[in-house]
């Protein structure tokens, strides 16, 4: 038995906008690389130090079956508004996620050839490319365990990443994180309680309750010159 093949932009189902939407494939081509070179320190020239991946380009081939002409050209407006997503999910893929952007439409609309299949082009320039649909995460039981680590969250081989750091209990003040050769030190940590975090929100509804007061300062003076 056969898998059926799906996707979605933005949580969005092709095949939800109409039933006779279906699709037929997702191919993804090979990455575009560009060469990184350094100068020769002597006789000129450049050295040539790696590859880098560009962009990746992601086609998904849908095919309409609907006879009607006029049915089907609202339907394909339907799908130019549904390929304005950003975040690409993959049935072959679970778990994974893809930003990509609207490169091409169907190049052309057949009125007698209606079950031809349409291809729709969408391109990634963003690394980790495909990256976890969710947050990457890890905890310590306890102090006395050492350390722990996290996988790379996507396929690229280096890529930015967001960190952050949850203290729920005392007693860790210092903590260290390292991604390859760098290391970030962190100290003077303290546990966030529960005191701590409203006494944060009394202070950022006075602050607003401050530039209001401000503001309705600044009205009657202008009213005043009036």
């Amino acid at each position: 038995m056969s898998m059926r093949l799906s996707c979605a932009l933005d949580g969005v189902r092709p095949e939800s906008l109409d039933g006779s939407i279906r699709v037929e494939d997702v191919t993804e081509e090979a990455s575009e690389l560009a060469r990184v070179t350094a100068r020769r320190a002597l006789g000129g020239g450049s050295l040539p130090i790696c590859c880098e991946r560009t962009a990746l380009r992601v086609r998904i081939l849908l095919s309409v079956r609907e006879p009607s002409a006029i049915r089907r050209a609202v339907l394909l407006q339907r799908l130019a508004l549904w390929a304005q997503g950003e975040l690409l999910t993959v049935s072959t893929r679970p778990g994974q996620r893809l930003r990509v952007r609207l490169a091409a439409l169907p190049s052309a609309r057949s009125a007698l050839d209606w079950p031809r299949v349409l291809t729709f082009t969408f391109t990634a320039m963003e690394a980790p490319w495909w990256e976890e649909l969710r947050p990457v995460t890890a905890s310590l039981d306890s102090l006395e365990q050492p350390d722990g680590s996290l996988y790379v969250p996507g396929d690229a081989e280096s890529a930015p990443a967001d960190a952050v750091v949850t203290v729920l209990e005392d007693g860790l003040t210092a903590l260290q994180l390292i991604c390859g050769e760098t290391a970030l030190r962190l100290e003077g940590l303290d546990a966030l309680t529960d005191a701590d975090a409203s006494d944060d929100d009394a202070d950022a509804s006075d602050d607003a309750e401050d530039d209001e007061a401000a503001e309705d300062e600044d009205e009657e003076e202008d009213v005043d010159d009036l």
